[in-house]
Parts: C-alpha cells; sequence; structure tokens
C-alpha cells in the first residue's frame, strides 16, 4: 500500500509582507507580517489575504509564483489553491472583507 505524502504548505516571501489568514472550521482570524517561510497547516481549509503578491506557495513541493504588487487573496479548501476576489473573499468569511 502507498504511503499517504504528508502535506505541507509554506509560504514563501520575496520581500516582507503582511498576511491574514482565517481558519475556516472556526473563523478564528490571525496575523502576522513576515518576510521568512510561513508555514501553515496543510490538512486545515484557509483563506489567505496578502497585503501584496509577491510571494511563491509552495504545496507538497510544487511551488507557484506570483508578482503582482496589489492586495492578493486566496481559498485553500480541499488541499486545492486558488485565487479568489474580494467579493468571494467575503463570502467564504460570512460576510466579512477582513
Amino acid at each position: 500500500e502507498p504511503e499517504a505524502k504528508p502535506l505541507s504548505f509554506k509560504i514563501i516571501p520575496k520581500t516582507k509582507v503582511w498576511l491574514g489568514y482565517i481558519d475556516l472550521e472556526d473563523y478564528k482570524k490571525r496575523q502576522t507580517t513576515f518576510s521568512d517561510v510561513l508555514e501553515l497547516n496543510a490538512t486545515k481549509n484557509w483563506l489567505l489575504s496578502f497585503g501584496h503578491g509577491h510571494i511563491n506557495i509552495e504545496i507538497n513541493g510544487e511551488t507557484t509564483e506570483f508578482k503582482d504588487p496589489r492586495t492578493m487573496r486566496f481559498s485553500y479548501i480541499d488541499s486545492e489553491l486558488k485565487e479568489i476576489g474580494f467579493e468571494e473573499f467575503k463570502k467564504l468569511n460570512r460576510g466579512s472583507g477582513w
């Protein structure tokens, strides 16, 4: 039987970045500003809002690169990362923009 691969979810900023992240299980909000790698629990569902998009996101060893100077928002649901707009972010966050 093949072994289940451990899930990993890393955010690698190219410059210091603000991140607001919401656990979709309990809707607890956390925020941080960081310039080193930040690891989130890859088994949870998250809403992410970044101050800018000069970031790389690595999920299970696969890296996606972003180069957007504007605010970026993502949903991470069932291990799938998706870039979303403000309206969808609000909908997933029970009507709150943050």
